[in-house]
């Protein structure tokens, strides 16, 4: 039986708080210099709301300041991403179609012919589409590539494409039938509650 949506909802909420976890516990001994940046973009914030500075003023000085943090950030960044490949893809294969997410709530990933363990080329295409693994990696390798003005334009236009991807999945997952998200069309998977 295909696993329902909220039952999924929460798997991946699980493993967003884990991933989350792990990375902010790895990360926090690594040494950034974005303190000043980050009390500048406070500052610009609390102008802004008073009312001291121009909604254009205020979006170029965020803009420039949130650039220098994601440079500064870049060893931080590269953690994040390396976590994020190594718990969805390499841990969910390892584990035949299941993350503590979904081990917790008792559902699995399974190929949609042979409900057996999908294949690593479907857990990579699944993770691609619904764990933001394509803006991530655009994050660290651009950064320091292109100018403030592009980098935002692709960065920007990747995460809009990777959030709607997530919309439109959950939709699908929400009112197919099947229960089949985009994901899973794309990987020719399914989620299916653990036999018992």
């Amino acid at each position: 039986m295909n696993a329902g949506f909220f039952k999924r909802l929460m798997a991946y909420i699980i493993d967003l708080i884990l991933v989350l976890l792990i990375s902010t516990t790895i990360s926090a001994g690594i040494n950034t210099n974005t303190k000043d940046y980050e009390e500048q973009l406070s500052n610009v914030m609390n102008d802004y709301m008073e009312g001291e500075v121009t909604i254009d003023d205020y979006l170029s000085q965020t803009k420039d300041l949130t650039y220098s943090i994601q440079k500064e950030n870049i060893m931080v960044n590269i953690i994040s991403c390396v976590i994020t490949i190594g718990y969805y893809i390499v841990f969910t294969y390892l584990n035949k179609g299941q993350s503590i997410g979904k081990k917790l709530l008792k559902i699995k990933i399974v190929d949609k012919e042979t409900k057996e363990a999908p294949s690593i080329k479907a857990i990579i295409l699944r993770s691609i589409i619904i764990y933001s693994i394509i803006s991530g990696l655009f994050n660290i390798i651009f950064i320091n590539l292109l100018n403030k003005n592009i980098y935002f334009i692709g960065y920007n236009f990747l995460a809009t494409i990777e959030e709607i991807l997530i919309i439109v999945s959950a939709f699908m997952i929400l009112y197919r039938k099947d229960k089949r998200g985009l994901q899973d069309i794309i990987a020719k998977t399914e989620v299916i509650e653990e036999r018992r």
